[in-house]
């Protein structure tokens, strides 16, 4: 051991900056790598803590076009008596949102606004409501709250009893006033479930409804169930004369682990999701930032043989065997490893136990395989080229080198390039277009349709999952460029790019004007034009709201409105000015955008779209 440490130092003192370097580098690849396992440990283990995560599932609907997780109560209560493998069941309606609620405090009104969601009672017997009073929920003017709330509202008094009065009405729910029944452990952010506040859905809400698409559905099935069983005997059973729009459908179960990877469709964004393949691009940077510096690491312990070619030599002459040399060379290079992994260890104390395992294997790892090959080597150069040259400058040694640098570059190059592939992914996912693009259908319409675009609304609207209806001379977000127009200013002519639209497209699009106001539907009375610019206008030509123009037509016009920047053509084009432009003679707009109401049924509004169309 004593030989080894002063090895160690002596290494240490021939070239202290390629050693610090060199142990810096170890240590930064290994905080990398924790880091990123930690994420990817994150997401593999979504909602595992519950006890009975393999017997919980979601139910899904699924058509060849589409997959969907809410459903009506009435196909929940149908799914759910078909299987006797099915012990548990709960709805959960995660569409209410935040809700005022007042409560006494010692003796003062407290208002607070939190999250509620309904559900039956059963879900305590499903999830592992740590800590709580469970069966609570089985009486409908009682609640679970998480404790982050109740210690941020009430403090460290008691909850259980206190009244919340709803300053509104709760959704799927006939009452305001809520009593704390018991207060649950707050869950762990990878979980499906949120820290909101749970009460039971009222018995005969919409219960009759087929096509009260609110709820999600979990089940827990008995131990050994095939999920396939259910669904099959569900598909035996079900009359589906009952339910028309369920004719093609036919359920799934996704186990409750497995949903944080599934793909998620707009309406469902309630759903914490992943992709696999982020994950593993990510896990794979881990490891090419260790096997950089793993490789780094070798370079330098094959730079130190000539170093240390003498003082074994001497070793062996004295009796030292050659396995005893290598091995105290192994150990160096294991201890050296684990001493640079020590700073990610301590920086990531809050992980779990097998993640940090992990990390201090892959250390050892690193340390034990770079130190094969520098140990064998050095151990087995002869007398006589220890005394005749330098290893390092030698035919053999040069070319371990040069292979090891090349190697080298080759990782980092494709470590670069997974980076560079993985953020832009992340950009396009995260980046904001300045218009709405979740819940829009887009319908280009014929020469015939155009004609007839009121009797193209009023049929669309028919059907309760449409919203609105807007119409543009373009689509938005598909072209490169858009018409091409001009305007005069106070005699200054300024250009720009405009879409003719109807008055209520920027609601549609979810477009917001930050300056002026929006169209109106009386704004198509108007003789002169309405213009609402961007951003990228308004700083290029100094535009203000109610600005007068003079087109290229001659016609009249005025700056109604400012939105915030857009990008509605291709990111590898920069921003220009643009224009939406509103008129009595909108008539050349083909493009019809149909929003689509939250919680709607995707499938059946788009059915109803494409027959409509073809209706008229």
């Amino acid at each position: 051991m004593h030989a080894i440490y002063r090895n160690f130092i002596s290494a240490l003192r021939f070239n202290k900056t390629a050693a610090i370097l060199n142990i810096m580098g170890l240590a930064i690849a290994y905080i990398v790598f924790a880091t990123i396992y930690a994420q990817v440990d994150f997401a593999n283990k979504f909602d595992r803590f519950h006890p009975q995560v393999d017997h919980i599932y979601r139910v899904d609907c699924k058509t060849p076009a589409s997959v969907w997780s809410v459903h009506s109560r009435l196909l929940i209560d149908a799914f759910v008596s078909t299987s006797p493998y099915i012990q548990k069941s709960t709805l959960i309606n995660p569409f209410i949102g935040e809700c005022y609620f007042t409560t006494d405090v010692n003796g003062n009104q407290t208002g607070f606004k939190e999250t509620v969601q309904t559900c039956s009672p059963d879900i305590t017997g499903i999830f592992d409501f740590r800590e709580g009073t469970p069966d609570c929920l089985k009486q409908p003017e009682m609640c679970l709250i998480p404790e982050s709330l109740a210690r941020r509202i009430f403090g460290s008094i008691s909850v259980v009893g206190k009244q919340l009065t709803a300053e509104g009405n709760i959704w799927t729910k006939d009452r305001k006033s809520l009593t704390v029944g018991g207060v649950y452990k707050d869950f762990p952010e990878n979980s499906q479930l949120a820290n909101v506040v749970y009460t039971t859905v009222s018995p005969s809400y919409q219960y009759e409804s087929w096509d009260d698409y609110t709820y999600v559905c979990y089940i827990l099935v008995t131990s050994g169930a095939d999920k396939n069983e259910i669904c099959s005997a569900f598909a035996r059973c079900f009359n589906v004369e009952d339910a028309p729009d369920y004719k093609e459908a036919e359920v799934k179960l996704t186990n409750l682990a497995d949903i944080y990877y599934e793909p998620v469709t707009s309406q469902m964004k309630f759903i914490k999701s992943g992709k696999k393949e982020n994950m593993n691009r990510m896990l794979m940077v881990a490891f090419l930032v260790a096997l950089i510096a793993m490789i780094n690491y070798i370079n330098y312990s094959v730079a130190l043989i000539p170093y240390r070619i003498k003082s074994i030599n001497i070793r062996k002459i004295a009796g030292a065997s050659v396995a005893r040399l290598r091995c105290a060379q192994l150990f160096e290079s294991v201890v050296i490893s684990l001493v640079a992994c020590l700073p990610a260890v301590l920086l990531n104390l809050s992980l779990d136990i097998p993640v940090l395992l992990r990390l201090v294997s892959l250390s050892l790892a690193v340390g034990f395989i770079a130190g094969i090959y520098p140990a064998v080597s050095a151990t087995s150069i002869s007398m006589q080229m220890a005394l005749k040259g330098s290893y390092g400058l030698s035919p053999k040694g040069l070319a371990l080198r040069k292979m090891l640098i090349g190697i080298q570059y080759v990782i980092s190059f494709t470590l670069v390039i997974l980076a560079f592939v993985i953020y832009q992914q992340r950009y396009m996912e995260s980046r904001s277009f300045g218009y709405g693009k979740n819940r829009i259908a887009v319908v280009v319409l014929n020469g015939k349709t155009v004609g007839k675009i009121d009797l193209f609304t009023n049929e669309l609207k028919k059907y309760s999952g449409i919203e609105d209806v807007a119409f543009s001379s373009a689509k938005v977000g598909a072209e490169e460029l858009y018409r091409g127009g001009g305007a005069e200013k106070n005699n200054e002519m300024m250009y720009f790019h405009y879409l003719n639209v109807s008055p209520n497209f920027l609601s549609v699009m979810d477009i917001p004007v930050m300056e002026g106001r929006c169209p109106r539907q009386e704004d198509r009375q108007l003789k002169d034009l309405l213009f609402v610019f961007n951003r990228k206008a308004k700083e290029e030509y100094g535009l203000e709201v109610g600005d007068r123009l003079i087109t290229y037509w001659k016609d009249k016009g005025m700056v109604i409105g400012i939105t915030d920047e857009l990008k509605i053509n291709s990111l590898r084009t920069g921003a220009y000015p643009l224009a939406f432009v509103i008129n009595e003679k909108n008539a050349g707009m083909p493009v019809a955008c149909i929003k689509i109401r939250q919680g709607a049924d995707m499938e059946k509004a788009t059915e109803h779209i494409r027959q409509t169309f073809k209706e008229i």
